[in-house]
């Protein structure tokens, strides 16, 4: 029989400790979110396919995320998935009294040959203080559709402390938009564009 199950490592040791788990059987490639309580209990995580809970369970409403033909291509004869093959192709924000934003994307053969992010979505939910989980309010709600660069969705918070800011780029161009996320999830959208194109030839700068 196969083996399944994760390491985890708790930070909150000194030295970090590594322990293996093995009832957790969720495939993961590059795309991942987790979510967690402030003292390191885990609440949710997702291989940006579906979101499971603490204990391992597809969440109700999680069973299915950014569903459409990218999806598809990511699925096993047994009906399982591998996870979306996307570094950095979503986002777990904590927001104010339990409630997450959860950034996430797909994509489409449409560039050059090469995969572009063509849709960016979100979620919402707030962990029951109880059962410490999550309950999914709403999902796959698209903010963006354009052609996208693969991945690199990167957040950082606002100076108030509170709310995020979160940037991602368009390919081959110097147009980057960004989402401002306040404290009970509502985003704004907008965009900027500043230098040259960072993804030719080189990457991103």
């Amino acid at each position: 029989s196969e083996d399944f199950g994760s390491s985890y490592f708790d930070f909150f040791e000194e030295p970090v400790h590594v322990y293996f788990n093995p009832e957790q059987s969720l495939d993961m490639l590059e795309c991942s979110m987790i979510g967690c309580s402030f003292n390191g209990q885990l609440q949710f995580y997702s291989n940006c396919m579906s979101i499971s809970s603490a204990n391992h369970f597809p969440l109700p409403g999680g069973e299915t995320i950014a569903f459409g033909d990218f999806w598809l291509r990511w699925v096993a004869e047994n009906k399982e998935t591998y996870g979306f093959p996307i570094p950095q192709g979503a986002l777990v924000l904590p927001l104010d009294h339990n409630m997450y934003k959860l950034i996430y994307s797909t994509a489409d053969i449409s560039v050059n040959g090469h995969s572009a992010i063509s849709s960016i979505y979100t979620a919402s939910g707030m962990v029951d203080t109880v059962l410490q989980e999550l309950v999914i309010i709403s999902k796959d709600e698209v903010v963006i559709q354009d052609t996208m660069t693969w991945g690199k969705i990167a957040a950082c918070r606002h100076a108030n402390g509170k709310n995020w800011w979160v940037l991602l780029a368009e390919n081959d161009a110097n147009k980057y938009y960004s989402a401002y996320i306040g404290t009970s999830g509502q985003i704004t959208i907008d965009t900027i564009r500043f230098g040259t194109s960072p993804f030719r030839n080189s990457g991103v700068g």
